[in-house]
């Protein structure tokens, strides 16, 4: 290698910049990801919660959150212009929110 110390201060400053890229922002990604889905546990699931129902007509886990009221959509048709429809909020079981309460059972 040669003797002139910039080259290697500048060697030594992109191979950081290397490690911290290749190496650092990815675990710190990881880490945040992992503390992200830690926190989604403690907050629980739709099944667990006291305002989901589940859809008997539905086997895989839809339910209807009932939380909120339902939202008013409008289905329009020839014979009615306006037809009001009202739809619970729709989740499948294993998801979650943050206004969960848990249960009473």
């Amino acid at each position: 290698m040669t003797e002139n110390p910039w080259i290697r201060i500048v060697l030594s400053f992109f191979a950081g910049l290397f490690f911290s890229i290749l190496i650092l922002a990815p675990m710190a990604l990881y880490f945040k990801w992992k503390e992200k889905r830690e926190n989604r546990q403690k907050l629980g699931h739709c099944k667990d919660c006291r305002f989901w129902a589940k859809n008997i007509a539905h086997e895989d886990g839809i339910g209807v959150c009932r939380r909120h009221a339902p939202v008013p959509h409008y289905y329009v048709t020839p014979k009615q212009p306006a037809a009001p429809w009202e739809f619970w909020a729709v989740s499948h079981k294993e998801s979650w929110c943050g206004e969960f309460e848990k249960k009473e059972r």
